[in-house]
Formats: structure tokens, C-alpha cells, sequence
């Protein structure tokens, strides 16, 4: 957004000042030229922080305050008092003769799992879950732990909260509303039930999904690594795993 100045004029010296002069003229110009040096910065500003894709505009997580001050926003921030904040993750293994390539889109795939944690405004941890959904690629694995968290949230009926997953072409495909998979991937057409019912979820609750990055998603990173080493179809979890206190506790207000 780009910031909008009123300039006010008057047709005498203003109260306790001197009048208009050579001196003045050289004070206003410089003025002058100061503010569109401003007006340049803010728009290459702007233009830098804006992402372009196919679908929607990523939403990134802003910096926030921590106990230690102004903290980046790479590191997990909670949402606003009263609301609750649902981080998801996957994780695939494509290695050794577990790689599955698909012969037309050259995607690998292999044991993959998801995971998620739900946390108050304080950032204390309420729910989790995690899962494994056996030998798939990535972005398929995203999206079920995406599904999982929505539905999770419209379990306990906690609307308007916030979901964030640091896959970006997940999050895309749930915020950009398309009515039929025509022309698109083999990916994205086995998953659109899932995409589809996503969609109803996040309108029925309001639910923002936002992209981050992944050091702001470590707790949820290490459940979807729970889910691939358990081999457990799916698992909620009440009490908070010793696999992830630590980091909870350290990003907690």
C-alpha cells in the first residue's frame, strides 16, 4: 500500500515564521525531493516484498514480541488473545528403494507422513496429531495434514483461527478456489477431494491459512517425522510429546 500525503497551503507566512523567500524556495525544494525519494523507496519496497504465482498471494507470518523483544518472522508467533493457531507439516523419504518416480510428472515419492499442533494465543500447546499415509509424494502428504488440522479445528469448533503450513503450493491450491481439475496435474487430481473439502472447512469456520517458513514450523516438522517412524495411520494426540516441549515451551508467551 502506498502512502498518501495532504499538503497544506496558505496564502501568508504562518504565525511566528519568516516569509517566502530565496532561502525558503531552496527548503521547500529540498523538501520536495526528499519525500519522492521516499515515494521510490516504498515502492521498490513494496514491489520486493510482493510474491507472484499461479494461485493466490502467499500470506506471510509478520514479526511480532516476544519476552526478548522484536523477534523476526521466522520464528513462530501466536495469534491475537482469544484465538488459537494450528501449525501442519509433512514429511516424505524418497530414498533408497523406497523412490517412486511418476513416469509422467517426474515426482518422487516414498514414506511420508504429516503432522500438526494446535496452540493457544499464549502459545501453549492444546492438541496435536500426526500420521502416516504410507508411500506418496510431498505435496500429497501436505495437504492430508492440512485436512487433518482443519478438521481438528472444526472438531472443537474453534473458528476464525489461523493455519499455517510452510508448503506454499499447498497453501496456495486451499485459499485459490477453482471448481474442477481440469488440465491439472495426476497430483492434483487424485487429491481434490481432499483440496475440495479443505475449501468447505476453511469457509465454514473462517479459518485464515497462511504460508511460513519452515523454522517457524519446527514442532510440526518433527510430528510429521513421528508419523513416518510410527507407521501409524493416525494418532491424536492430548498431552504434550516430550519430542517437542522444549520447543514449545521456548516459544511459548
Amino acid at each position: 500500500m502506498g502512502a498518501s500525503e495532504s499538503t497544506e497551503r496558505s496564502n501568508g507566512p504562518t504565525p511566528g515564521g519568516s516569509t517566502t523567500g530565496p532561502a525558503a524556495a531552496i527548503a521547500m525544494a529540498a523538501a520536495g525531493a526528499a519525500v519522492a525519494a521516499w515515494g521510490l523507496s516504498k515502492m521498490l519496497s513494496d514491489n520486493n516484498t510482493t510474491q507472484e504465482n499461479n494461485g493466490p498471494m502467499t500470506v506471510q507470518a509478520t514479526a511480532g514480541t516476544h519476552a526478548d523483544g522484536l523477534y523476526p518472522s521466522v520464528f513462530y508467533r501466536p495469534p491475537f488473545q482469544g484465538r488459537f493457531r494450528m501449525n501442519t507439516d509433512a514429511a516424505c523419504r524418497p530414498t533408497g528403494g523406497n523412490v517412486r518416480m511418476d513416469p509422467t510428472e517426474q515426482v518422487k515419492r516414498g514414506p511420508s507422513g504429516y503432522g500438526g499442533i494446535l496452540r493457544d494465543h499464549n502459545g501453549r500447546w492444546v492438541r496435536g496429531f500426526y500420521g502416516f499415509i504410507g508411500v506418496t509424494d510431498c505435496l500429497t502428504a501436505e495437504l492430508h495434514g492440512i485436512l487433518q488440522g482443519l478438521l481438528l479445528l472444526d472438531l472443537l469448533c474453534y473458528k476464525e483461527s489461523v493455519l499455517e503450513c510452510d508448503s506454499t503450493g499447498a497453501v496456495d491450491w486451499i485459499n485459490h478456489d477453482e471448481t474442477e481439475y481440469s488440465g491439472r496435474s495426476q497430483i492434483i487430481k487424485d487429491c481434490w477431494d481432499i483440496i475440495t473439502c479443505c475449501w468447505e472447512l476453511k469457509k465454514k469456520n473462517g479459518i485464515m491459512i497462511c504460508s511460513i517458513s519452515r523454522d517457524a514450523n519446527k514442532c510440526a516438522d518433527k510430528l510429521a517425522d513421528m508419523g513416518i517412524d510410527r507407521r501409524e495411520t493416525h494418532t491424536d494426540i492430548v498431552d504434550l510429546p516430550l519430542e517437542i516441549k522444549d520447543i514449545v515451551d521456548r516459544e511459548a508467551f
